[in-house]
C-alpha cells in the first residue's frame, strides 16, 4: 500500500518535472511548444515591471517637473500604476542588477518552488491541480512579471507566522498593493491573538499611508476592459460589448453593472437549490480541517473582494488557487458521469481549466482569444464558491483557526 502511494507520488513528481522543463524552454524562447498561444504574450518580458520608475533620482525629477509618471524603461507609453514604495525597492535592487529582470525571474522561481513543495508535502494531491497551479492565467502572470505573485507569497507566509509578525506582513502587503488591506478583517476574525496581530499591523500604518497618498494616481492609470479580465465590472463591460455587437443595442455601463449583480445573485439561488446537498457535504468536509478552513477563508475572501470591487487582469486569479486546490481535494471525482459532479467540477476549475481551450477563431468579440468569455466564466464560478464560503462561515461561526 505504501509502495503504491510512493509510486503514484513519483509519477506525479516526474510529470511535474517534465512539465516545468517544457515550460522553461518555451518561456525563454529556446523551443516553441506553443504556450504563448494560450495567453496574450507581449515584448519585452516582464512588461508590467518596466512601468516602475527604477530610481529615486528619476522619480524626484518627474515630481518636480509635474509630468505623468512615465518610467525611462517603459516601452508602451504606460504610466506607473504602482505605489511609490516600489521605486524605493527598485532603487535598492538597481545597485546590484537590473530590477525588473531580477524581480520577474525571482517571482517565477519562487512560485515554481511553491508548486514543487505542494506536490511533495501533499501526497494525495490530484494531478489535475498541476493544470490549475500552472495554468494560462499563471503563465500570463509570469510573462508580465506582475508583483501580485509577491503579494500572494506574503499572504501565504503571514498565515504560518505568529500573530504579531503576521500583522506586519499583511500591512506590508497592503502597502505594496492596496487590496490586501481587506485581509485585515479576515485575519482579525481567524486569529486567536487578535491584539498581537493588530499591533503588528499598526506598525505598518506609515507605509500604508504613503501608498494611499498615491491611490488615485495608480488606480486611474490602470486600464479596464472585459477581455482577459474578470470581476463584476469586467462582466458589465462584457454585457455592454455583446449587446452592441450581437443586437446593435447600446446599454449604459450603470445598467449593465446592475444586470451583472442580479445575474450573480440569480446564479447563487439556482446553485443553492440544485446543488444544496452537495454544497452542504463539501462545506462540512472542509470544516473538519482547520488548516483548510483558514486557507479557503483567506484566499477566497480576498478573491471575492477583488471580484466585486475591481476589473482585474486574469493573472490576479492566482489568489483563488489555494481555495480551488482545497475544493478539488475534497470533492469525489470518482464518477464524473453524474451530471451534478460534472457541474461541480466545472464550476470549481473553470477559472483555470477553461483557459487551456484554444478556439480556432482569431477574433472573438473584437478580442484575440477565447479569453473574451473569461469574465462570464469567472462570474459563474464565483457564485458557486460564494455559496461554499457562506456555509463554512455558518458552520464555524465565531471559531478561530490557529
Amino acid at each position: 500500500m505504501l509502495t503504491d502511494s510512493l509510486n503514484k507520488l513519483d509519477l506525479k513528481i516526474l510529470f511535474l518535472f517534465f512539465f516545468l522543463i517544457i515550460f522553461f524552454l518555451d518561456f525563454y524562447n529556446y523551443i516553441d511548444f506553443g504556450f504563448d498561444r494560450l495567453f496574450y504574450k507581449v515584448e519585452p518580458i516582464f512588461a508590467d515591471l518596466i512601468t516602475i520608475i527604477p530610481s529615486i533620482v528619476e522619480l524626484n525629477e518627474i515630481i518636480l517637473s509635474e509630468k505623468l509618471r512615465f518610467s525611462s524603461t517603459e516601452t508602451m507609453n504606460r504610466s506607473m500604476n504602482y505605489p511609490i514604495l516600489w521605486v524605493y525597492i527598485f532603487d535598492f535592487i538597481g545597485n546590484f542588477t537590473t530590477p525588473h529582470t531580477f524581480l520577474g525571474n525571482s517571482q517565477l522561481i519562487i512560485y515554481l518552488f511553491i508548486t514543487i513543495a505542494i506536490f511533495f508535502c501533499f501526497k494525495e494531491i490530484k494531478i489535475i491541480n498541476l493544470f490549475i497551479i500552472l495554468s494560462p492565467p499563471i503563465f500570463l502572470l509570469f510573462d508580465r512579471g506582475n508583483n501580485d505573485l509577491i503579494i500572494f507569497l506574503l499572504i501565504l507566509i503571514s498565515i504560518y507566522t505568529n500573530s504579531l509578525l503576521s500583522g506586519v506582513i499583511i500591512g506590508i502587503a497592503a502597502a505594496l498593493k492596496i487590496y490586501p488591506l481587506f485581509l485585515f478583517l479576515i485575519f482579525l476574525y481567524i486569529r486567536k491573538k487578535r491584539y498581537s496581530f493588530l499591533i503588528g499591523f499598526l506598525i505598518t500604518l506609515p507605509l500604508i499611508y504613503i501608498s494611499f497618498n498615491d491611490l488615485y494616481i495608480y488606480v486611474t492609470s490602470t486600464s479596464i476592459s472585459f477581455s482577459s479580465s474578470f470581476g463584476l465590472l469586467s462582466f458589465a463591460l462584457f454585457l455592454e460589448k455583446i449587446s452592441l455587437i450581437l443586437f446593435n443595442f447600446s446599454i449604459s455601463i450603470q445598467l449593465s453593472f446592475i444586470i451583472s449583480i442580479l445575474f450573480f445573485i440569480i446564479l447563487m439561488m439556482f446553485f443553492n437549490y440544485f446543488l444544496k446537498n452537495e454544497l452542504n457535504e463539501i462545506s462540512k468536509r472542509i470544516s473538519t480541517n482547520p488548516s483548510s478552513i483558514k486557507l479557503f477563508l483567506i484566499f477566497f475572501s480576498l478573491s471575492l473582494f477583488i471580484f466585486l470591487i475591481f476589473s482585474s487582469w486574469a493573472y490576479r486569479i492566482i489568489f483563488l488557487i489555494p481555495a480551488t486546490v482545497i475544493l478539488i481535494n475534497y470533492v469525489n471525482l470518482s464518477n464524473l458521469f453524474n451530471i451534478k459532479k460534472i457541474l461541480i467540477f466545472s464550476l470549481i476549475t473553470a477559472p483555470f481549466l477553461t483557459t487551456w481551450i484554444i478556439l480556432p477563431i482569431n477574433q472573438i468579440l473584437l478580442n484575440h482569444y477565447s479569453w473574451a468569455f473569461y469574465s462570464l466564466t469567472t462570474l459563474v464560478s464565483f457564485s458557486f464558491y460564494t455559496l461554499i464560503l457562506i456555509r463554512i462561515l455558518k458552520i464555524n461561526k465565531f471559531n478561530s483557526y490557529e
